[in-house]
């Protein structure tokens, strides 16, 4: 277990906002994990309670450093897999390698977790929080970008995210004073992209849906459930030092006599909260490595195409490379 890294802090009393039991109902969505006890902020855990959440911990963080090998050097993406196709329609971007790229983004802000929580044995009170909501944006990018198989869709929406680094990149620029002309050969290799595969340029270079919008796509779309959503809410809301997630996330060892304004006590996060962003970040990373791999590999074509009727007419749409 982990060293609390708390501080000694007073809280007005206006302030500890009524709250949902957060234990409860999230983890009505993991049964058969591990049991919780209702949140409030002036509380703390029993022992038994903390050892139970760090060897749920323990468990998915020595899945977390499979992950981190497994995300090394690079990975067989077939040809004429969706993925294939998109790198082809997205060249020299490639889709493949945008998404490989949001996986390791996610993989890695989970190891420091890791690393902070059982190397470093330190529990601090918010900055757990806030790697883990890394963690549920990066990977829920490459969900939102892997949604529909179909390779167009793919590359377009690889691109919409090439499209929003540039932009960045040229914020950047413009933050030092530094000369754009530099980012001329990239926008011209941009523009060609969209113009050999005649592609709408005014949509890909629309805002694509923001984080909260993405991973409830992403959820909806792998049937991941609204925890992940609500555990990037409560994430957000410690990274940005919102009050309100006070007592969902944290603890407070306090003794409250009910009439003064302030409350003082002793404020740390809760292994169980821990616990459970941890457990939703897991399930979008996990479910992205099983996607991705869907994504990378030539389909297998049994018949039942012939057999069952398609939703819709498939017309190909020109510039669209077929298999």
């Amino acid at each position: 277990m982990a060293q609390h890294i708390g501080r000694d802090i007073g809280v007005s009393r206006a302030t500890l906002y009524r709250r949902f039991s957060l234990d409860a109902r999230v983890m009505a969505q993991y049964p058969n994990r591990h049991k919780a006890r209702a949140s409030s902020i002036l509380r703390t855990r029993t022992t038994e309670e903390d050892q139970e959440a760090w060897r749920q911990l323990s468990k998915l963080f020595r899945e977390i450093e499979e992950w981190h090998a497994a995300v090394g050097g690079t990975h067989p993406v077939h040809a004429q897999s969706p993925l294939g196709i998109a790198d082809e329609l997205s060249d020299p971007f490639q889709a493949s390698h945008a998404v490989a790229y949001l996986r390791l983004t996610a993989v890695d802000h989970l190891h420091a977790l890791r690393t902070l929580m059982q190397e470093a044995q330190s529990q601090h009170i918010f900055a757990p929080f806030s790697v883990i909501r890394s963690a549920l944006e990066s990977a829920s990018t490459a969900l939102w970008i892997l949604t529909d198989p179909d390779p167009r869709v793919i590359a377009v929406r690889s691109l919409k995210q090439e499209w929003v680094n540039l932009r960045e990149l040229r914020h950047a620029y413009q933050t030092i004073g530094a000369p754009e002309k530099d980012l001329t050969a990239r926008y011209q290799r941009f523009d060609a992209v969209i113009e050999k595969n005649r592609m709408r340029k005014d949509g890909i270079t629309a805002n694509p849906p923001g984080s909260l919008k993405m991973l409830q796509r992403a959820c909806e779309a792998f049937e991941l459930g609204s925890v992940p959503v609500l555990m990037w809410q409560m994430c957000s809301g410690a990274t940005h030092g919102r009050n309100w997630i006070t007592g969902f996330l944290t603890m407070m060892e306090a003794r409250d006599d009910g009439v003064s304004k302030i409350v003082k006590g002793r404020l740390t996060s809760d292994a169980q909260a821990i616990l459970l962003a941890t457990y939703a970040a897991c399930d979008v990373v996990r479910r992205l490595f099983a996607v991705m791999q869907n994504r990378a590999k030539l389909e297998n074509h049994t018949g039942a195409a012939f057999q069952k009727a398609a939703p819709r007419l498939l017309v190909p749409t020109p510039g669209l490379y077929l298999p």
